[in-house]
């Protein structure tokens, strides 16, 4: 049977780890959004994933959109986040549906 790690059950350490691999994870999806539409192109979650699987093997879209909700839109160390208002909604990534040049 598969055993899956909770959160809350990580050391300190452990838990920092995760999330800065989760952090590194959210950068390379942003760098890879399309910047007339600033959305993420069809195809490439999967990409990052697959490239992250060797140090990361518990990666999946839901872990990855789970921690965009929950930590990098609200506070990191304590601090809030720059990149959006106090009072904005948290954002989400937006999947851009495949186009003919991407399939």
């Amino acid at each position: 049977s598969k055993s899956s790690t909770s959160l809350h059950t990580l050391s300190p350490a452990a838990l920092a780890a995760k999330n800065d691999v989760l952090h590194r994870v959210c950068d390379r999806i942003d760098e890879k959004r399309d910047p007339k539409t600033n959305r993420v192109l069809h195809g490439v979650i999967p990409a990052v994933i697959e490239e992250f699987k060797p140090i990361a093997p518990y990666l999946t879209r839901s872990v990855i959109f789970g921690f965009q909700r929950r930590y990098r839109q609200n506070t990191i160390d304590g601090e809030e986040e720059t990149t959006t208002e106090p009072n904005s909604p948290p954002q989400q990534l937006q999947i851009a549906p495949p186009t003919a040049s991407t399939r």
